[in-house]
C-alpha cells in the first residue's frame, strides 16, 4: 500500500537498544517524531531511563507484520496531519466554497 508520505531510517544497528540509540532519536526529534524501533531484541536499563527521561518511544517487536502495521498507521496519521494542513493553508487564503 502506497501512503504518499515519507519515513526516513535516520539510524540502523543489531543488538538491544542502548544510551546511544536514544542519543540518535534526541537529536531527531527535532525534526518531529522520532521513535526506537526495536525487533526481536531488548532494551538495557540505562536506555530506558534516558528515554523515558527524554520522552523518546522504544517501541519493540517480535513479529515482523506487527512492526509493519505500525509503521503503515505511522504513515495514515503523517497523511491525515498532512491534509488537516493543506485544508488549514487553503482557509488562510481565501473564503471557503460557502463564502465564509
Amino acid at each position: 500500500e502506497e501512503f504518499g508520505v515519507r519515513l526516513v531510517i535516520v539510524h540502523g544497528g543489531l543488538g538491544p537498544v542502548i544510551p546511544k540509540d536514544v542519543v540518535h532519536a534526541e537529536v531527531e526529534k527535532q525534526y518531529g517524531y522520532c521513535p526506537i524501533y526495536s525487533f526481536q531484541v531488548g532494551s538495557a536499563p540505562p536506555a530506558v531511563s534516558q528515554a523515558e527521561a527524554e520522552q523518546v518511544d522504544i517501541r519493540r517487536f517480535d513479529v515482523f507484520t506487527d512492526l509493519v502495521g505500525d509503521l503503515a498507521d505511522r504513515c495514515e496519521r503523517m497523511q491525515e496531519k498532512a491534509r488537516v494542513d493543506s485544508y488549514k493553508e487553503s482557509l488562510k487564503q481565501g473564503p471557503t466554497r460557502s463564502g465564509l
